[in-house]
């Protein structure tokens, strides 16, 4: 039989079955760096069921035993105020974990340890791995881990998982509780935690009152009642109907005042506990070296500027040392690709050599060459947060942002898109909320990333003398800030509202990344990006070149020729003729492929000879109009398909793909037409 937290008894492995350890903590306690350490590469990530909040699972072998281990989003407490309390205590009540391990920020101790007593208050085995106690010491606290046991009345493991000590001791509790010689018996009083006997005595009280809630213990659920639980609470007045008045009556008769009080006692036996354990810290200690930092770092004049440059290098940077590897790896494929043509030319059919070449291997290469960009972009990020400074760059961008709806967190994401709009959608996982994190993914796109870049510096150059081409650049990426705030704000005030909420975010100390943990981060996501990507977009590519090769042979006498002729209409009113629409589709691929295929329908290579063609063909008005359309029209292939997967929703990806044609055909519609007004 599998114990669980509602199992009763002690969970002792039996025959195959797998052990399960969750991993619990706040947010910045070190909680990945001791899940890597545990499981290695013997991990994989995914997304929560129904939810887009990351999912970590591992195993390891202790003692000849297996053990799995998940690690549980970060998080202050179990209630249902945020999507990530939400999964970590649904994975909790529904009896997914065998033993919790709670990872605890020594030199933060008594605000972590809010969370134990919530974590204490089910029946699930609990040990605490006291980490970062380095951290602790430098700071001038001294915690005596067998003190702080007996108060907490669990076991406790002093780690510090940047440097791997502690694992071992660790590794070996987690063998005893799967042998079973650490448990707690189900519906009793958790060891060590427990509010005053006047409180315990109205929560039995209300316990009494409540209706049988399967899978979830009677004195749990009257805690939650008495702290406003909005789930809690919504799953009761459901089971109790028209008594629910009454019950709340009860409620407030056996516990007035019940958040309140039941929050002071929970502080105060906290305090006690660090008392009993903790020396006390030194009088007059000297600033530590990340309050210093930060003195500089989040100031609030210096703060905006130095996050804005620190976060603009790195994206530099990323794109300096990627690109060598991109070029290689498109040359590299453009090889494979004429040595496939060239090979089928005189065995197959005309078509077969192209369908290989710019179909099939074409579509492959568009998937590689990206994975080098992802890989350095969640590296970059992966530094910003094992270090601590992620956390502070959210906290400056924050105030930016937050009168257009923005989190402070979708900053970075949103930056990160003026290199790729992937890792930008990507990104938006670190979001607070549901309703942030689809706001984040749904503006990704507004971004104008690197690949656009290259279709925009064209342009701006082909019509406008260099003086007056710098400043239609600039102009479009003005327009492009002010449209992400502006649907932002929209959003926020119809499809996602919310975002009204203080931004509140624990400022964890500097430390040195761990390059383990860095790369295995980097790893996962492009991994994830790879597996998604050559599942949709390479037989997507060889499909769209299809409609584009049949039944002529060119792109002019082609289904997609025809639909651009079809829909020419359409982009009449901006100025934009069969050849500019056609190119659009080829950019919805992949953006800098617009150029390319302006230059096959103008009759010229995307050089030097292009821009004479298109100056001879398209008016000054009609670029402008074309360049604000390409802009903003639409994400690419790539980032709708991250869009859907981001949003675990078709619906999504398709809403972005067409507030993103709208949008773009009203702006393009404005330049056009003021263009004219202004004698082109």
């Amino acid at each position: 039989m599998s114990a669980s937290c509602h199992g009763a008894g002690p969970a002792v492995l039996a025959g195959p079955r797998t052990f399960t350890v969750a991993l619990a903590g706040n947010p910045n306690v070190g909680k990945t760096s001791l899940f890597n350490l545990l499981t290695g590469l013997q991990q994989h990530v995914g997304n929560w069921p129904g939810k887009t909040i990351e999912r970590r699972d591992g195993h390891l072998t202790v003692d000849g035993l297996q053990v799995a281990v998940t690690d549980l989003p970060g998080t202050y407490s179990l209630s249902a105020h945020s999507l990530e309390e939400v999964v970590a205590r649904d994975f909790l009540l529904a009896g997914g974990a065998d033993l919790v391990v709670n990872v605890v920020d020594a030199a933060n101790l008594e605000r972590n340890l809010y969370l134990t007593t919530e974590l204490l208050d089910l029946p699930c085995p609990v040990v605490i791995a006291l980490n970062m106690a380095d951290m602790a010491a430098a700071q001038g606290w001294r915690i005596d881990p067998d003190r702080l046991a007996r108060a907490l009345g669990v076991p406790v493991v002093p780690v510090v998982a940047s440097r791997g000590e502690g694992l071992a001791e660790l590794r070996s509790l987690i063998a005893r509780a799967a042998r079973g010689e650490i448990a707690r018996k189900a519906g009793s009083n958790p060891a060590g935690f427990h509010f005053s006997p006047e409180v315990e005595a109205g929560l039995e009280r209300i316990a009494r009152l409540l209706p049988p809630m399967p899978l979830l213990p009677p004195r749990w659920v009257a805690i939650k009642l008495a702290e406003e639980d909005p789930e809690i609470t919504a799953r009761v007045r459901h089971r109790v109907g028209a008594d629910w008045d009454r019950l709340q009556d009860e409620i407030a008769a056996a516990l007035p005042d019940a958040p309140v009080v039941l929050a002071d006692e929970r502080y105060a036996w906290v305090a006690r506990a660090v008392r009993e354990a903790t020396a006390a810290r030194p009088v007059g200690l000297k600033m530590t070296p990340s309050d210093r930092v930060d003195r500089v770092v989040t100031h609030p004049v210096l703060g905006v500027p130095i996050t804005i440059l620190t976060l603009g290098l790195g994206i530099w940077g990323t794109f300096r040392l990627t690109a060598p590897v991109q070029d290689w790896i498109g040359r590299a494929f453009a090889d494979l690709g004429q040595m496939a043509a060239g090979w089928l030319g005189p065995r197959g059919p005309a078509w077969a050599g192209p369908l290989v070449r710019d179909g099939v291997i074409a579509g492959l290469g568009a998937v590689a060459a990206f994975a080098p960009l992802i890989a350095g972009f969640f590296l970059f990020l992966g530094l910003l947060e094992d270090s601590g400074y992620f956390a502070r760059a959210a906290f400056v961008l924050d105030r930016l942002l937050a009168r257009a709806g923005l989190h402070g967190k979708a900053a970075i994401g949103l930056m990160i898109g003026y290199g790729c709009n992937v890792p930008a959608a990507m990104a938006a996982r670190t979001a607070p909320s549901e309703a942030d994190r689809l706001l984040s993914v749904l503006l990704s796109p507004l971004v104008i990333c690197s690949a656009r870049l290259v279709v925009i510096s064209f342009f701006a150059t082909a019509f406008f003398p260099a003086g007056t081409g710098a400043w239609v650049l600039v102009g479009i990426y003005v327009l492009g800030v002010g449209l992400v705030l502006a649907m932002s704000r929209l959003f926020r005030r119809t499809l996602l509202p919310g975002g009204d909420e203080p931004f509140f975010i624990e400022l964890p100390p500097y430390r040195r990344p761990i390059l383990r943990n860095v790369l295995l981060y980097a790893w996962q996501n492009t991994w994830h990006y790879l597996h998604r990507a050559l599942t949709v977009i390479a037989p997507m590519t060889t499909l769209i070149w299809a409609l584009s090769w049949f039944p002529a042979g060119e792109i002019g006498r082609s289904p997609v020729g025809w639909l651009g002729r079809t829909l020419a209409p359409l982009g009449a009113p901006l100025g934009l003729d069969w050849r500019m629409v056609v190119s659009l589709f080829t950019g919805f691929l992949a953006k800098e492929g617009t150029l390319s295929t302006l230059a096959v329908l103008y009759g010229h290579a995307a050089g030097a000879g292009l821009g004479p063609a298109l100056r001879a063909a398209v008016t000054v008005p009609q670029a402008l109009s074309f360049l604000v359309f390409y802009s903003f029209y639409s994400p690419c292939l790539a980032t709708a398909v991250t869009i859907r997967n981001e949003t675990g929703s078709s619906r999504w990806m398709y809403f972005s793909i067409g507030y993103g044609l709208v949008v773009a055909g009203v702006l393009a519609l404005v330049v056009y037409r003021a263009a004219l007004l202004l004698g082109g």
